[in-house]
């Protein structure tokens, strides 16, 4: 077996080399492509990357603690004094904004739950906060640095999600009707997995039961991890377009699921009629870019959750 290092340049390598040749036949794209030639190429780069090396690869290129990194790094650009919370349990969470404020945001980052926290996803959250503050509210931001697979297999991820609501709410002193859930990708996921055991508790004993005395302020999905499948109309039209092709993100859906069967919590599109009817939350938003090879499954689930 190759040195994690040497398997890593080698995937490299031949990921440059898939965006050399997309260089060379980029003009010739037609609507088969990135929008531009240089997010054309860099999209054949990403892919080309997932694809091309294994998880344990990447996560020598981002580890775990690239997210703690990565948000410190932020702060002091910012000039503000990192804020870390740590539960008893281990689950790590990162403070932006104001955590006295009377309104939360957990946030949960994407990264097909193989992947820590990059510095885009807190630049976009101190972007959101300057936001809401420029319109008279103050708010506070907790990044959740859930655990990673493959060292850490679904469903702990969602018990992280549950034991961050209950120190919000039963530590911190917020009403759910102040808190919204927001996350992207896989973060998007779980933020909706969370509702979804809010509303139907999850079986296993791992994942701790909790009931709201009303319900959450709101729930905000971006380009939520909604389905594992690769059969899709939009997984074929836009495999050129989008960050990582369906094939990725299934295997991908391997490694942090393990020997879990799929159900309504980790594959939300597999969720029977009325599922949604109960869910303890006053507004969902669900966004998603006209590029995702995830596309159909996402407007199919939102379509069932609206019509729930």
């Amino acid at each position: 077996m190759l040195p994690l290092s040497l398997g890593l340049g080698i995937a490299v390598a031949k990921s440059l080399a898939i965006a050399i040749w997309t260089t060379i036949i980029a003009p010739f794209r037609g609507q088969n492509g990135g929008a531009t030639a240089y997010k054309h190429i860099a999209l054949s780069f990403t892919r080309g990357l997932f694809a091309n090396a294994s998880i344990e690869q990447l996560q020598l290129l981002l580890p775990p603690t690239f997210a703690q990194k990565s948000y410190e790094a932020h702060m002091r650009q910012q000039k503000a004094t990192p804020n870390i919370v740590v539960l008893p349990d281990g689950t790590t969470a990162f403070w932006l904004g104001s955590p006295t404020a009377k309104r939360l945001i957990i946030y949960f980052p994407g990264g097909g739950y193989c992947l820590p926290a990059l510095p885009g996803h807190f630049s976009y959250l101190e972007t959101l906060s300057t936001d809401v503050t420029q319109h008279g509210e103050s708010i506070g931001i907790l990044l959740v640095a859930y655990d990673l697979a493959p060292q850490s297999r679904w469903p702990r991820q969602l018990q992280q999600a549950v034991l961050i609501l209950q120190y919000a709410i039963q530590t911190l002193g917020k009403r759910p009707s102040d808190i919204v859930l927001h996350g992207d990708s896989a973060g998007a996921h779980l933020a909706l997995a969370l509702l979804s055991h809010l509303a139907h508790p999850h079986p296993q004993v791992i994942v701790p039961r909790f009931s709201l005395d009303e319900p959450l302020g709101g729930t905000m999905l971006l380009s939520p991890w909604v389905d594992f499948s690769t059969d899709h109309a939009s997984s074929i039209e836009n495999a050129g377009r989008d960050t990582i092709s369906a094939k990725s993100l299934n295997s991908w859906a391997r490694i942090f699921l393990g020997q879990t069967v799929e159900d309504e919590y980790n594959c939300p599109i597999k969720a029977p009629a009325g599922w949604w009817r109960d869910l303890p939350v006053s507004r969902i938003f669900v966004g998603a870019g006209g590029d995702e090879v995830l596309l159909d499954p996402i407007k199919q689930t939102a379509e069932k959750m609206k019509v729930g």
